[in-house]
């Protein structure tokens, strides 16, 4: 039921844009970071964040918890956790700087791109939706990742952590995506994968879906989420679904 429900809702979004042509309807997504909507590039941040904590003598299982604990957090709230946990006296310029140098070598081949995610992006623009990138990092980090991706082209709208006050967990950078684009929240589908993207989509009053990619929702999460999907295709099924179903309804 969970799962129709919020189906019927898209279905009527996407109607209510149709009859007074106008945007009612968005689909807005993280980046090309790490396995979100476009590309493995998180899973890429996450080995050059292991292997930089490595470098400087953090073992291995603290350094895979604290690139766990990494997702979806902005740079500034990523450098806190490091103090945290390590020490006042952590090289953090050091690690950044390495952290950077590991990037690059890994980088070198270009960005893949995840599966699914230009069927999706071809979809919602078959559907005349907008679509935002909406993330954490720097400008110049997403710009370079994006275009990278050659997935630049295709955004209506990109919000990074110079464009709000307060990153993920928090709604503002969704809120400012729908202001940004002229939308409701609640006629906004953000496909996430991370806890932090996804509180601050549903904190702002959007429908979200899951993708999973390095972190498996805990029931938390579920519970924040219309669904927890495989891949993006299973979100392209979701969008055609409804597009369907606006169709096939009768008028009123």
């Amino acid at each position: 039921m969970r799962v129709a429900h919020y189906e019927a809702m898209f279905c009527d979004r996407i109607l209510e844009r149709h009859k007074v042509e106008r945007n009612l309807g968005t689909i807005c997504c993280p980046p090309t970071r790490y396995g979100r909507y476009t590309a493995r590039h998180r899973a890429i941040n996450c080995e050059c964040v292991i292997a930089a904590l490595r470098h400087f003598g953090t073992s291995q299982v603290d350094a895979v918890d604290l690139a766990d604990r990494m997702i979806g957090l902005s740079a500034a709230h990523c450098d806190t956790l490091l103090i945290e946990e390590q020490s006042r006296e952590f090289p953090l310029s050091d690690f950044h700087s390495r952290f950077i140098e590991e990037r690059r070598q890994r980088l070198s081949a270009g960005i893949p791109i995840k599966r699914g995610a230009m069927a999706l992006i071809s979809k919602a623009r078959a559907l005349s939706l907008p679509l935002a990138i909406v993330t954490s990092a720097r400008r110049e980090q997403a710009r370079e990742r994006l275009d990278g991706a050659a997935i630049t082209p295709h955004l209506d709208l990109l919000i990074t952590e110079a464009d709000v006050a307060e990153c993920k967990p928090h709604p503002e950078p969704y809120l400012a995506a729908a202001r940004g684009l002229g939308v409701s929240p609640s006629r906004c589908l953000v496909v996430e994968d991370s806890p932090a993207g996804i509180a601050s989509a549903q904190a702002a009053g959007m429908m979200v879906v899951m993708v999973p990619d390095l972190i498996q929702p805990d029931e938390e999460t579920r519970s924040r989420c219309a669904e927890v999907l495989d891949d993006l295709f299973a979100v392209v099924r979701l969008v055609e679904r409804a597009a369907n179903a606006h169709e096939n309804r009768p008028e009123d």
